[in-house]
């Protein structure tokens, strides 16, 4: 099996090429006629595996299919036969596997491309894994599955630019065809070399296969082998169905730009964009990870979406994510107060520091507002901002009335009154024979009220019988309480 490997570049240098080097140069097409094709040759044919690479720009007013790259018109001796191209928005690749194209393959990529815009464009048939694919900006379709069977033979040139009535319109540049499935890795290799190069320079992962390096001139009559095998190449390239040339286009000051995602977050849009000095990129929107925020752009900026205007230089842009800080809040309303950190900004999915609620005198703590009875208080694994309120509640102290057994309480003999709070009224009342004397704490307040009440009590109710006659019996009627705890008897 012979190796070739075709590099058609279609970067167009006209008399000094060295003196260019800063130039970039592309062909521009047409979408009706224009077209360039190359080696009708047979033993110029690839056998097997193969891998097509180019740069392409989509024109703003492009519609329907596309061809890029198109390989013959049907399977030949084990030759593939298949075609690079764009369905409206989907870059796809396509493959006949049998004679008379009843077999075929087909695949398209899920990203959609923005006209005006340069992409590189990978079309990989792998004979050995049976697989066809392609890529876009180095990001893989996934595979589907294709065989090819013998029989057949054809004439039929490799074409650039158009397919039957499926041209191209916009710009290529940097044609490679390869005569085996590249890998993942020279995918990327060629890919992170940069759009485009006037001349190729090839690296160590494909100096195994024979090298046609081909350079289309201004005058577009001609394909020139650089490395002097010219009898690849044919005449009438570039030229029209009326005899008009295909127009080329210098451009003398290129930027590219390249947008990163940072951690925790990710980026949409086209990330690496090719720019015409004094031109303006396509918006790149910033979308950050659940629990983090965007911050800004690594040039400062805190626009999102990003647009650069004027782009003049080359740049690398990412943008930078940051744990969203949540607002945690411990407070109360009355009775009582926070020990620890009030206000708190805690990061996502961390832990705020614990505070105690301190209840002021007489007063408990209850619970928080959320129903949380924990004392010490944190909040684990915060998601969202959060207000916690601490809840209080009076103490309760009991106020039993009792007697001595020689009369009855009237009212409600045992109480449970708040802190600082009033008993209702209780009276004494004395069994007859007796009278009432006193309460148990030395009060002869009858009824009773016991006000601002701060400790338990247990107060008991004092008769006594008053003296019979005969019986002498002395009291203090200095104090008017004891005038209340005597009556006349006629």
């Amino acid at each position: 099996m012979k190796k070739l490997l075709y590099i058609i570049t279609f970067l167009f240098s006209v008399f000094n090429l060295s003196a260019q080097t800063q130039d970039y140069q592309t062909y521009k097409f047409n979408e009706v006629d224009h077209s360039v094709e190359v080696a009708t040759d047979q033993s110029n044919r690839l056998i097997g595996s193969q891998t097509w690479t180019c740069w392409f720009k989509l024109s703003s007013d492009a519609t329907g299919y596309n061809t890029l790259i198109n390989a013959g018109g049907s399977a030949i001796n084990n030759y593939r036969a298949g075609f690079l191209y764009i369905n409206s928005d989907n870059l796809g690749g396509y493959v006949y596997r049998s004679i008379g194209n009843t077999s075929t393959s087909n695949v398209l990529h899920d990203t959609k491309i923005i006209r005006d815009t340069w992409y590189f464009a990978v079309y990989r048939l792998d004979a050995e894994a049976n697989t066809l694919e392609v890529f876009l900006n180095n990001s893989p379709s996934g595979a589907v599955s294709t065989t090819y069977e013998n029989g057949g033979s054809t004439t039929s040139p490799w074409t650039f630019g158009n397919r039957a009535t499926h041209a191209f319109s916009g710009d290529l540049s940097n044609i490679l065809i390869f005569n085996r499935a590249l890998t993942n890795q020279e995918i990327t290799d060629l890919y992170n070399s940069g759009f485009p190069k006037k001349f190729i320079d090839y690296n160590s992962s494909i100096t195994d296969s024979a090298v046609i390096a081909l350079e289309l001139t201004e005058n577009a009559n001609a394909l020139i082998d650089q490395s002097g095998n010219s009898n690849n190449a044919v005449a009438n390239n570039g030229v029209t169905a009326d005899g008009s040339l295909l127009t080329y286009e210098i451009i003398t000051e290129i930027s590219v730009l390249s947008f990163i995602a940072g951690p925790n977050g990710t980026i949409s849009g086209n990330t690496i964009q090719t720019i015409i000095n004094g031109q303006d990129a396509t918006p790149i929107t910033a979308a950050p990870n659940t629990g983090y925020e965007f911050i800004n752009w690594s040039n400062g900026s805190i626009a999102n979406p990003l647009k650069l205007t004027n782009v003049n230089s080359d740049a690398s842009i990412t943008a930078n994510f940051d744990l969203i800080d949540y607002l945690v809040m411990f407070m109360t309303l009355e009775n009582g107060s926070i020990l620890g950190e009030e206000i708190q900004l805690v990061p996502y999915q961390t832990d705020a520091l614990a505070v105690s609620a301190i209840p002021e005198p007489g007063y408990v703590f209850t619970q928080w507002d959320d129903g949380n009875t924990d004392n010490p208080r944190t909040m684990a694994n915060v998601t969202e901002d959060k207000l916690l309120i601490a809840e209080f509640a009076p103490v309760q102290y009991t106020v039993d009335f009792n007697t001595d057994g020689n009369g009855t309480i009237s009212g409600t003999a045992s109480q449970n009154v708040d802190y600082s709070q009033s008993t209702t009224e209780v009276t004494a009342v004395a069994n007859s024979g007796f009278i009432f004397k006193q309460w148990s704490d030395g009060s002869t307040q009858n009824p009773r009220i016991i006000q601002s009440v701060t400790s338990n009590l247990n107060l008991t109710a004092e008769f006594i019988a008053p003296p019979s006659s005969g019986n002498s019996y002395s009291e203090d009627f200095s104090s008017a309480d004891s005038l209340n705890s005597w009556s006349v008897q006629s």
